[in-house]
């Protein structure tokens, strides 16, 4: 109750993103399409302000970073991109909680869509 009586609690809280990623464990498309979709913006965002493109080096395209972060969610141990800075190896090692938690959010709402039922 006393959630619902504010309504910056109701926008602003780890319940509306349970809602928002997996429809509190009961949608798994909408956690699946969450977890298509997170990591190519995922890789965008390591690759826009995670690269030094003024760095001597040849720096990494979107497709490498693409690469780079779907090796490092999956648990394998990828080279680094050329000119990674201190935040995208903040950001890609950020990926290796937030990416597999989705996964787990779409397992989860899969496992009570097709769960038994009595």
């Amino acid at each position: 109750m006393h959630r619902k009586a504010s309504t910056w609690r109701r926008w602003i809280s780890l319940y509306s993103v349970y809602w928002a990623l997996s429809g509190y464990g009961e949608r798994p498309l909408r956690a699946f399409i969450w977890l298509l979709a997170l990591i190519p913006i995922w890789a965008g965002l390591v690759w826009g302000l995670g690269i030094d493109r003024a760095s001597s080096q040849v720096p990494a395209n979107y497709w490498d970073t693409l690469l780079f972060i779907f090796e490092k969610v999956t648990f394998q141990r990828p080279a680094l991109p050329a000119g990674l800075t201190w935040l995208g190896k903040f950001l890609s090692g950020l990926s290796v909680l937030l990416i597999p938690g989705q996964a787990a959010l779409f397992i989860l709402a899969l496992r009570n869509r097709l769960g038994r039922r009595r």
